[in-house]
């Protein structure tokens, strides 16, 4: 599956982005582009990063697999709080993202992500 990473947050997701960066999770917003955010939560201290290291399809599943990185050992980091995130957008029309079950995971631990739900 196509997508392509979103460098700058989509003026649409600006208002949610200070609510759902704390999480760890993903967030799924179907506009006239579907846009995801994947949320690392928060870390410790800066240094922190989150990528996206593929997406495909496997029937009805879309599986989006991330890397999330560490600090690099040695290098001196701020001690201030980072909420490491990624914004991609997928190549699939609004209408479609309903038809598919979406499982977001660590590329190293394999552990998912939890969609993120902003009602509760």
């Amino acid at each position: 599956m196509n997508f392509k990473v979103v460098h700058t947050m989509p003026e649409e997701l600006e208002d949610i982005f200070t609510e759902i960066q704390v999480k760890r999770g993903y967030y799924l917003a179907a506009m006239d582009t579907v846009y995801m955010v994947v949320c690392a939560g928060e870390k410790p201290k800066d240094g922190y990063s989150l990528g996206v290291a593929k997406i495909h399809e496997n029937g009805d599943n879309i599986i989006v697999d991330v890397t999330e990185c560490s600090p690099k050992p040695g290098v001196v980091h701020k001690p201030n709080p980072c909420f490491p995130y990624t914004v991609i957008s997928l190549n699939i029309k609004p209408k479609d993202i309903e038809a598919y079950h979406i499982i977001v995971r660590n590329t190293q631990s394999l552990s998912k992500y939890d969609k993120i739900d902003l009602k509760g």
